[in-house]
């Protein structure tokens, strides 16, 4: 409360820098969302912005969650949310996920793998796209505050990888259930079944990775389009207008098509708490290699 007023200068103070093309956010939450107009951002992605994709997998779960949530609300001080509930004991284990043909797990994140490859491709079809090299996965994949490796499944056709989905679990609050985000979807042109099968393919999983939910926060018009009967049977987080931005070139604002990678999900995602694990236990989770060993050497040593 002391703070009053300084989240409009911290944006005052970012929209005053030389030489920008745009100034974003796609996680705003309900109580700062009216903020962002107030400093010339419009809501966008349009349509999307006001939308979170969730696939429920346990009900029971999800609605036990919300008991929670009203017992915490109506007590405050009896401390319940100082206490780690509705944990899956399946989360963390070395689940056997099930792939159809023409699905298979990211393992190699070297500058020579087939990854890098499919990069290279997405990169140069020219539309806007925010670096995701192998090398920069590798970085993001190192975090030592990563309690569990994300889940990167890809797509092949002839030979090649033509999409790439990344998702990791989390748990937002303590009382709160584990539930699986989708953090980044990319798909080559001309693919969009590959990236209905991704999701699709995460969603028969999910049970077997302990979540009770599976959620895309971030979905554009294009994404909307390629997931077609996904998303209609997808339930809806709305409310309120999750993505905002400002650009200097307007046709940049229809050209990028904006994911959770885009964003800060990645980064501000509740890593699960390993309650009765030894830090070395981790070693054990089936790390994927990264091309660098000494970047897993470290994340798991801190």
């Amino acid at each position: 409360p002391e703070a009053r007023g300084s989240a409009r200068r911290l944006i005052r103070a970012v929209l005053k820098q030389p030489g920008m093309v745009a100034a974003y956010t796609l996680n705003a939450n309900r109580l700062s969302a009216g903020l962002y107009g107030r400093h010339g951002l419009r809501p966008w992605p349009d349509p999307g912005h006001d939308v979170k994709l969730l696939w429920d997998i346990d009900r029971s779960a999800l609605l036990a969650g919300r008991t929670w949530r009203w017992a915490v609300g109506r007590w405050p001080q009896a401390g319940l949310h100082r206490t780690e509930r509705l944990m899956n004991r399946r989360v963390g284990q070395a689940a056997t996920l099930r792939l159809p043909a023409g699905i298979e797990a990211v393992t190699d994140l070297g500058d020579h793998s087939d990854y890098q490859a499919f990069w290279e491709t997405l990169r140069d079809q020219g539309a806007p796209v925010v670096d995701r090299s192998a090398a920069v996965m590798r970085w993001r994949h190192a975090d030592p505050d990563r309690t569990l490796p994300p889940v990167t499944l890809a797509a092949r056709r002839d030979g090649a990888l033509v999409a790439v989905i990344q998702a990791q679990v989390n748990k937002g609050r303590s009382i709160e259930p584990p539930i699986l985000d989708i953090l980044d979807l990319t798909v080559l042109a001309g693919h969009a079944e590959a990236a209905r099968e991704l999701v699709r393919c995460l969603i028969r999983n999910g049970s077997a990775l302990g979540v009770a939910r599976v959620r895309m926060p971030v979905v554009g018009p294009e994404l909307l389009r390629k997931l077609g009967p996904l998303a209609q049977v997808a339930r809806r987080e709305t409310g309120w207008s999750h993505g905002h931005a400002w650009f200097r070139d307007p046709e940049l604002a229809t050209t990028w098509l904006p994911t959770p990678f885009d964003g800060d999900y990645g980064l501000c995602l509740r890593p699960v708490p390993m309650l009765k694990r030894r830090v070395e236990d981790r070693q054990t989770m089936q790390l994927p290699p990264v091309g660098r060993p000494d970047l897993n050497r470290t994340a798991v040593a801190q």
